[in-house]
């Protein structure tokens, strides 16, 4: 019977996960103990839609066009979604990534990714092009987008790292994979992605930018960024460079002024000795 469908193969499995990291979710009918799949894509994305179809096989449900008032602006949004069938390998997976009712990434599922279709499946949902990778994992926490990030790291030798972003006095996490492991990145995803998803991985015109440069750890706030290594890099930013023992032209340093004694703030290309012209008239009389 359906609902005691197994995995047909480890491949299957990790598409789920990949899924669940995007768009997808876990769902339990009224009637039902176990849990069911429910994917949805904009008509933009039917192809894609339809190749996680073919993936799940005999678990998929057909596919339903449909259609919706979006809140948000009032428009009718059109698209196409597919449910799988409850079965108990998608309620071990609802215990996983819903443990309090709410979406959640723990070290177990963490822990379980290891194939490139996870990666592919991720990006095909959730990516987009930002002259590197942006993968909108906002509705994982800052640890959670951490682990990830760090994962994907090991598994795949990225150099994957966590961002966050303040909008509307809330903050967001992504995650962002930097130009330079762009080609590895290709050569995990593209036998998995179709044609109309490319432009999440640069586009088929992209050429690599990176080639020559390493990686630099920032000596005030530990970011790692890539530069050519004629450029001996210290610091990642300009902030965190005047906020080290810099002394470039351009900084803005601290005075004492030579006659009132108050101290000011100026360049310390300018050299100044007064905090103001009336000081220095004063200044020059009495001396």
């Amino acid at each position: 019977m359906k609902h005691n469908i197994q995995w047909e193969s480890d491949f299957q499995r990790a598409v789920v996960i990949g899924m669940l990291l995007g768009d997808a979710s876990l769902s339990k009918s009224v009637k039902s103990v176990n849990s069911y799949l429910a994917c949805y894509h904009s008509e933009k994305q039917i192809e894609w839609l339809e190749q996680k179809h073919r993936w799940l096989g005999e678990m998929a449900r057909p596919i339903q066009h449909c259609s919706y008032l979006d809140k948000r602006d009032g428009k009718t949004r059109c698209g196409a979604r597919f449910h799988t069938v409850s079965t108990p390998i998608l309620t071990e997976l609802h215990t996983l990534f819903y443990p309090d009712g709410k979406k959640h990434l723990s070290q177990q599922v963490v822990a379980s990714i290891s194939e490139p279709v996870t990666l592919a499946v991720l990006i095909g949902d959730d990516g987009s092009w930002q002259g590197g990778i942006q993968i909108a994992s906002k509705q994982f926490s800052f640890e959670e987008n951490e682990n990830l990030a760090n994962r994907l790291n090991l598994v795949f030798s990225f150099h994957c790292e966590v961002r966050t972003q303040a909008y509307r006095e809330k903050h967001y996490h992504f995650l962002r994979i930097p130009a330079q492991d762009i080609p590895a990145v290709r050569s995990l995803c593209v036998p998995y992605l179709p044609q109309s998803l490319h432009y999440k991985l640069g586009g088929e015109a992209y050429i690599p930018r990176y080639v020559g440069k390493v990686m630099y750890i920032c000596e005030k706030c530990g970011k790692r960024v890539a530069d050519y290594p004629s450029s001996k890099r210290q610091y990642c930013s300009r902030t965190c460079k005047g906020g080290s023992n810099w002394i470039g032209k351009g900084r803005r340093v601290e005075y004492k002024c030579d006659n009132c004694q108050k101290p000011f703030s100026k360049k310390l290309s300018e050299k100044k000795r007064f905090c103001s012209r009336t000081c220095y008239q004063e200044w020059c009389r009495n001396h």
